[in-house]
């Protein structure tokens, strides 16, 4: 779903702001967007909803470990490892389909099959991950 869909306008937006506005002052107004988001998110590709809130879950858990810890020393460790995963999780979506591409192209100019899968299949085609992480 796009933002200029007629799914979007006609139909997804008026049922997100009606919901949001019935509950505006009540805590569900803060589940409803955040299922909203969820499901304009996965419309297009459910599998998309996985690695994000994989990202999401793991960003939380080590946030509140980073909370309750005293250690300055152990709070380092756990933001380097947030921004590790989740810099490795943007660049296996990002780069996979490139170095797949390279990999049959290389083999192909020296003569040598490496893969027998056409590199397309092997696309991770997951752009829009890259732009919420």
């Amino acid at each position: 779903m796009y933002f200029n869909s007629f799914v979007y306008i006609f139909l997804f937006l008026p049922i997100v702001l009606l919901l949001y506005s019935l509950t505006r002052k009540h805590v569900l107004s803060k589940y409803i967007i955040v299922i909203a988001s969820i499901i304009f998110y996965g419309w297009q590709e459910p599998w998309f909803v996985v690695p994000m809130l994989a990202s999401g879950l793991v960003d939380y858990y080590l946030a509140l470990k980073i909370a309750e810890s005293k250690d300055d020393a152990v709070r380092k460790k756990l933001l380097i490892f947030s921004i590790v995963f989740n810099i490795s999780l943007m660049s296996f979506f990002k780069y996979t389909g490139w170095i797949s591409e390279s990999i049959v192209a290389l083999s192909a100019y020296t003569g040598f099959s490496v893969l027998t899968t056409h590199p397309c299949t092997m696309m991770i085609a997951l752009d829009v991950l890259i732009s919420i992480l």
